[in-house]
């Protein structure tokens, strides 16, 4: 089972968490990809090798965007243990490539994932919640498909351009229809 995270390593976006619940999971079905870079990739990468699963994490660094989609396309689930965030782009480009999203429940990350069949929100620093997800996950792989295109429905209807479009215009119209002459 591939799990991967996307993200600037710094020490906000909980990477650390991630790789302690790997650590703790004990088990040889999982690989761990870990794409970007930052102050605390040299840490993560020594907290790895102090844990001894260096062979399952694959730090990849800052990648080209498509690059970087390449290979969350070939994971089964998409991580993001981050403390705080804005509208986390990584959360809403893992529900496009319909990957099985478990993230922090923090800032608007709600807005892309309910947890509602479409996900799992968590809290964030809470390693023994993310592993129980994270195991839930590995042990069903047919709510990773469901999950997946639940969220990817979800992102498709929030974050589309015609829908985006035509709520802009529905907007403009109420303005012009309501303006005093």
């Amino acid at each position: 089972v591939i799990i991967a995270f996307i993200g600037r390593l710094i020490d906000g976006k909980g990477t650390h968490d991630l790789i302690t619940a790997l650590a703790e999971l004990k088990r040889d079905n999982i690989v761990c990809f870990i794409i970007g870079s930052g102050p605390e990739e040299t840490r993560l990468k020594k907290m790895t090798k102090e844990l001894q699963i260096e062979n399952k994490i694959i730090f990849f660094g800052n990648l080209p965007f498509h690059e970087a989609i390449g290979i969350l396309k070939t994971a089964d689930i998409a991580v993001n243990p981050s403390y705080t965030e804005g509208l986390p782009t990584s959360v809403t480009e893992a529900a496009l490539c319909q990957k099985a999203i478990i993230a922090t429940h923090v800032g608007g990350t709600k807005e892309i994932v309910s947890g509602k069949n479409d996900g799992y929100l968590i809290n964030p620093k809470d390693i023994e919640q993310l592993k129980e997800k994270i195991i839930d996950l590995i042990d069903h792989p047919e709510k990773r498909i469901t999950f997946g295109q639940n969220a990817y429905q979800e992102a498709c209807g929030k974050f589309s351009w015609n829908e985006s479009a035509q709520k802009y215009l529905a907007v403009f119209t109420e303005l012009l229809e309501n303006r005093k002459i």
